[in-house]
């Protein structure tokens, strides 16, 4: 009895140490943004950051004229102002990755289980678009997975 005690003090300290690194790992440093589209001017501890007022999400450095002329109509379509304002940046990140085409299904799966696990942690009440999140999530990961041989 006294080795599974010991076994899972161990196991305990070893979670409370990691969650306590993990915690000071990465210092938050708030950085100035220019919204590459609408050149809104906002500050940010988030990378990658969001713009407040049209979501556009920063997702590299630089963007290409041709780019940001492509992206601007998608953030300003029916369909992405249609988002709810309050759900996490990775849903429209997911959304948009959607819309403009040319990203991996693998990133955008990757995106929208971000999304569901942004929500998770927010305690989101909104059930449609947590399962939304993890389905899409699912489901592109799964197309982006090599295809078995099915000739077997």
């Amino acid at each position: 009895m006294k080795k599974k005690s010991r076994k899972l003090s161990v196991l305990v300290m070893t979670g409370l140490t990691l969650y306590a690194a993990n915690g000071f790992s990465m210092p938050a440093i708030k950085e100035d943004y220019i919204c590459p589209i609408g050149k809104e001017k906002f500050s940010s501890f988030d990378y990658p950051p969001q713009c407040p007022t049209n979501k556009f999400v920063m997702f590299k450095n630089e963007f290409t004229k041709e780019e940001l002329k492509k992206y601007e109509k998608i953030i300003n379509s029916k369909e992405y102002k249609a988002i709810p304002q309050n759900l996490p940046k990775e849903y429209y990140l997911g959304r948009f990755y959607e819309m403009a085409g040319g990203f991996s299904d693998k990133e955008i799966g990757e995106t929208y289980y971000k999304a569901y696990r942004a929500q998770i942690n927010w305690n989101s009440e909104n059930i449609d678009i947590l399962k939304e999140s993890l389905t899409k999530g699912i489901s592109y990961l799964e197309k982006s997975l090599p295809m078995e041989n099915k000739s077997e």
